[in-house]
């Protein structure tokens, strides 16, 4: 795709057009085989970054939001029971993109957090902020957690006090896919360097979701990072989930005959094809008038149910009183 056009300066000793480039300049669109196509204002372009692909379908993935947002409600109030300070979550959005696009995005020095969810396969990573960390830490040996300031590096006691934040944060995530799946986390490890991750392909692609934390005046966020291939088996069965829901086909919104239904009254009523009349004709008709009949349709007998026609039979007398004997249901009258 190329761009033709001034480059929005305009050449010595020019007067100034006073257009603005983007809305002056069309753009020049070629097919898969080099062909000119008619251009096109700038406005009507769409940007499409291959290097990061949206694996999900729409619904699904509005669906996967919105557990995201659960996510963040749930986080804020348990750990603001946990650590007995208010402790504010925010779900920032979702993002996918290459795993090796993700740990470029890690900074260093940082707190990284390796888990398994039993019994996917593959391993996620949860990023902290150094800083958030910290605070969190300082706040269960009992500080007020204010005006810290971090190196970027923790302790080994205060990494294993976070451990238990991050496994109430794995717990709740694990918990908005207990309709799908009831799964376990399992922390297996943690890193300082992104550069050091060797937990998926580099060109594999991961979903991550970006949770702003606050606790106190300190502010950080927390992302947790899934692979797709871990992600596939849930997702396959939110989709069966849907579609079945969708379709009704579900068994428990089967509808069932009920016996109250029996005693509703229902107007049948038997009808022939007599005859085709013009308008002229219908209004010629007076009383007296005999319109024949073709032959054989009295065997064509047309009972109605409202507005649809259920059976044809055959009029008759029986036990002195008009009959008609039912002799096939139409296409309409199937069950």
């Amino acid at each position: 795709m190329e761009t033709e056009g001034t480059t929005g300066m305009d050449a010595p000793g020019s007067e100034p057009t006073g257009i603005p480039p983007a809305a002056a300049d069309p753009i020049r669109l070629f097919d898969s085989e080099g062909r000119r196509q008619p251009d096109r204002e700038a406005s009507s372009i769409r940007n499409f970054d291959f290097r990061n692909p949206v694996f999900l379908p729409e619904a699904e993935l509005r669906q996967v939001r919105l557990r995201h947002d659960d996510l963040a409600r749930y986080v804020s109030a348990r750990l603001s029971i946990y650590l007995r300070k208010d402790f504010a979550v925010r779900h920032g959005g979702l993002e996918t993109m290459s795993f090796g696009g993700f740990t470029e995005t890690i900074p260093d020095p940082s707190l990284l957090m390796l888990f398994k969810v039993e019994p996917l396969f593959g391993v996620g990573i949860l990023e902290i902020d150094p800083r958030l960390a910290l605070h969190i830490a300082d706040r269960m040996l009992g500080g007020r957690s204010q005006s810290l300031e971090s190196t970027g590096y923790l302790t080994e006691i205060e990494t294993n006090l976070v451990e238990d934040v991050v496994t109430i944060v794995l717990e709740e995530w694990s918990r908005q896919w207990r309709s799908e799946r009831e799964m376990k986390p399992v922390l297996i490890g943690r890193e300082t360097n992104g550069r050091f991750l060797q937990t998926s392909p580099t060109n594999a692609v991961v979903l991550v979701s970006d949770l702003q934390a606050k606790m106190g005046e300190c502010e950080g966020r927390i992302r947790i990072s899934v692979p797709y291939y871990t992600l596939e088996p849930l997702i396959k069965e939110m989709q069966v989930s849907r579609q079945r829901e969708s379709s009704g086909l579900a068994l428990e919104n089967k509808a069932e005959w009920r016996s109250s239904y029996n005693q509703i009254p229902v107007e049948l009523v038997a009808e022939w094809e007599a005859s085709v009349l013009s308008v002229e004709e219908v209004l010629r008709l007076k009383v007296g008038d005999v319109i024949e009949l073709p032959r054989g349709i009295i065997g064509r007998t047309r009972l109605r149910m409202g507005d649809f026609v259920r059976f044809v039979g055959e009029a008759g007398i029986e036990n002195g009183a008009v009959a008609v004997r039912i002799r096939e249901a139409t296409e309409g009258g199937k069950i």
